[in-house]
């Protein structure tokens, strides 16, 4: 019986499979189906919301265990009954932090809640108090904002606001921004990114992988748990009906537990409501059409797979150019050769034999094989990509480790449908554009530049120009791989030019444009002194070009020295002289010396200065002749004083010409009354 249930639910499953398939289009952000939640709740929808933020917000943040947050887990940090959802918290889980805010609003504007989602890529929850209902919003692309509505009938995806509860209530996306009250949002959190450890020890072995099916009667779904066993807390669930991947268990028996996937969600689940698909369902190759240039992205993660100029295959940020676009081209068969749109390579599995963890290469040209071929397999939202090569144990396309990080490896492991094997094929319906030219012609430097926009899918540009009016035969200038900002200095005369962008199998040419390179004459602005000069050195002016900016520089003649004259006159005891100093630098010099005039003495008083003539012998000048000034007489002809400060005009009692002992004894003769007047 169970045999017989596994096949009927087995080809149920592979109906199901055959459905329509489309290709995905460009989404800004992209988290895993699971962690959509639904209200448990009529009035818990902010709560719910704000579960949904942040398990966004552990996703994001590299943290393996998001669905581990509940809206159950977290009502008794975030709610209080009988009001709502507080407005701050601090949510705490598994040794991560989160904190949430909330800003009142009386609506919001388009542009202004755009710049909200660019600093939370979280996302928001977004509440309107009049009806009242709350959303957690996700992202937008172009005007149009997107959101996962926890209310029930409307749950478990991203979908335009407009699609929402409050949009069936509102009509338009711009009536319930003009309706929102508030809005809630993660203002700072601590989150451990745990991508890279080990997994926590365990006895389950992979003996027991493979894809099963959820056999709980259709009334009930089978809990997701965070470990072994039903003490763990519920982080989902699984329908009655759908399958999940195990990758690990315990055994086989209603009482062993498994490692599962399930949409995103990693966990544990209980093997008594799990039967493995003893037929793995075969599917039909997806057919997307033929010949179209598309971008092969991580699903998970939003990131595209390049070839690399080494020849390998690895995750990289999106740039743009044709290392990272791929051309699709349908085989009889069902499979793909999907080849560079850089090189022309055909994408492979490293060898010609399947073997997990083998490197993807695009590094030859088709040589049909096996290993150069492709199926795609609708997988959820995305695609598994299938080498043809592979045989019993097929062999898929792999993000190696589900690392996104810019370099990973891009590896072809055995198929089990896992997150790090499910691809967007977005397609690029102009994987080409043409590039807009623009010249600046003939500048007075003697260059011409030529300047272009960057296009998408390119693998580089080439510049073709040609002499004259036409373009007829080879350019004259062809220069291969250029950069925008080409500068090239031409010949006067007129001119045609276009830029190509190219990649491996097409190219698209810019607009055409004809110009004139003239004579060159620079336009000069003022003379500008860059250095001073002084009155021995040299200064220096500069002037520049107002098209090119080229410089000019000359020298400045020194200024030479220009002195102004300041005469001291002599005095009766100072010689007189004259001081040069110059007026620019300061320079100084003293010439032109007069010699002291001398005391003219009238009636005991100096003519010139008025200076009272000393009484003769009053060498200190304290108006008495004593033995005082014989003393000083004496020291200063022994040379024990100096005779500054003494008036030796009047020492000189004896008229003999020499101040000495001779002189110092008459005055002590005299201060002594041996004699009454000098000889």
């Amino acid at each position: 019986m169970r045999r017989l249930l596994s096949i009927v639910l087995t080809a149920a499953i592979l109906l199901s499979m055959m459905s329509a398939l489309a290709v995905r289009t460009n989404a800004a952000t992209d988290f895993p189906e699971g962690l959509y939640l639904t209200q448990a709740g009529k009035t818990t929808c902010t709560l719910c919301s704000t579960a949904m933020m942040l398990r966004a917000r552990m996703y994001l943040s590299g943290n393996t265990k998001w669905a581990h947050v509940t809206e159950s887990g977290i009502k008794s940090t975030a709610w209080i009954d009988g009001t709502g959802l507080r407005w701050t918290f601090t949510y705490q889980i598994d040794g991560n932090s989160m904190t949430v805010s909330n800003q009142g609003l009386s609506g919001i504007s388009a542009s202004n809640l755009k710049s909200v989602l660019d600093e939370h890529p979280e996302g928001i929850v977004l509440y309107c108090g009049n009806l009242p209902h709350a959303v957690f919003l996700t992202d937008y692309e172009g005007d149009t904002f997107y959101c996962a509505d926890p209310y029930s009938g409307y749950s478990g995806a991203r979908i335009p606001l407009d699609d929402s509860w409050l949009g069936d209530m509102y009509g338009s996306q711009a009536t319930i921004l003009k309706r929102v009250t508030a809005y809630w949002y993660v203002s700072s959190y601590s989150i451990i990114d745990n991508r890279n450890d080990p997994p926590e020890p365990c006895d389950c072995v992979t003996d027991y992988a493979g894809t099963y099916i959820c056999t709980t009667t259709s009334d009930m779904e089978l809990n997701i748990r965070s470990g072994h066993g039903t003490s763990y807390r519920i982080i989902g669930t699984i329908p009655s009906g759908e399958t999940v991947t195990v990758t690990k268990a315990s055994g086989d028996s209603t009482s062993d537990w498994a490692h599962i996937t399930y949409k995103g969600i990693e966990g544990f689940a209980s093997m008594r409501y799990l039967m493995k698909l003893d037929v793995e369902p075969e599917q039909e190759p997806a057919d997307l059409g033929t010949g179209f240039y598309a971008m092969i992205l991580s699903n998970g993660h939003g990131k595209p797979i390049s070839a690399d100029p080494d020849g390998l295959v690895r995750m990289q940020s999106k740039d743009g150019s044709a290392k990272q676009l791929w051309r699709f081209e349908r085989q009889e068969d069902g499979s793909y050769l999907i080849t560079s749109a850089s090189t022309g390579f055909a994408l492979e599995m490293g060898v010609d034999e399947a073997g997990n963890g083998t490197q993807a290469a695009a590094h030859g040209e088709d040589q049909g094989l096996a290993s150069q071929r492709w199926f795609l397999y609708q997988q959820g939202s995305g695609y598994v990509l299938q080498s043809a090569q592979s045989g019993e144990e097929k062999t898929a396309l792999t993000l190696a480790g589900d690392d996104p990080a810019d370099g990973t490896a891009i590896v072809t492991e055995q198929r089990t449908n896992g997150s790090s094997q499910i691809w967007t094929v977005y397609q690029d319906d102009a994987p080409l554009a043409a590039p807009v030219l623009t010249v600046d012609a003939g500048r007075c430097d003697g260059q011409t530049v030529f300047t272009w926009n960057d296009v998408s899918g390119e693998n580089g540009y080439n510049l073709k120009i040609w002499m004259g009016t036409d373009r007829v035969g080879t350019p004259d200038y062809d220069i291969a791989d250029a950069t925008s900002g080409w500068s090239i200095q031409l010949p006067q005369g007129s001119y045609v030019a276009y830029v190509e962008a190219y990649h491996h199998y097409a190219s698209e040419m810019s607009n055409v444009l004809m110009f004139t390179v003239a004579e060159q004459h620079h336009s000069y602005d003022e003379w500008q002194t860059t250095q001073a000069p002084t009155c021995t050195q040299e200064g220096q002016q500069q002037r520049s070009c107002a098209v090119c900016g080229a410089a000019e520089t000359q020298p400045l003649d020194p200024l030479q020295h220009a002195y102004t004259a300041e005469v001291t006159a002599p005095t009766c005891t100072e010689a007189g002289f004259t001081t040069y100093t110059c007026q620019h630098c300061a320079d100084q010099y003293t010439a032109d010396f007069v010699d002291a005039i001398g005391h003219h003495y009238a009636d005991g008083t100096c003519e010139h200065c008025g200076t009272a003539e000393n009484e003769l012998g009053d060498v200190n000048g304290d108006g008495f002749v004593d033995t005082t000034d014989a003393k000083l007489i004496m020291q200063c002809d022994l040379g024990m004083i100096d005779a500054d400060g003494l008036n030796l005009s009047v020492a000189d009692v004896n008229s003999d010409g020499a101040v000495d002992t001779t002189d110092a004894k008459l005055i002590m003769q005299k201060d002594l009354g041996m004699i009454s007047q000098f000889p």
